[in-house]
């Protein structure tokens, strides 16, 4: 996922983890400098085989008013 900052100030960002493990994000946390962006990876690491589904939050500048939702669903299928 690409995070794009349009403002010139640097701005902090957080993404919330799933507790399961299932989903992880690539960084956690960071800072997009002004005029900038930066990319955020999910990785799927399903335990069993079944559909998944987690609501991503992302926290900016430490503020639960700036918080972003992104919903992440996965598929396993067994052999």
């Amino acid at each position: 996922m690409q995070l794009n900052n349009t403002s010139d100030t640097p701005v902090q960002f957080a993404v919330m983890q799933d507790s399961s493990g299932t989903f992880k994000s690539f960084p956690q946390i960071g800072q997009i400098q002004g005029k900038s962006f930066t990319l955020v990876c999910f990785e799927f690491n399903p335990k069993s085989p079944r559909f998944y589904n987690f609501q991503a939050q992302l926290l900016f500048n430490n503020s639960s008013a700036n918080m972003q939702q992104v919903l992440l669903q996965g598929f396993c299928y067994g052999p």
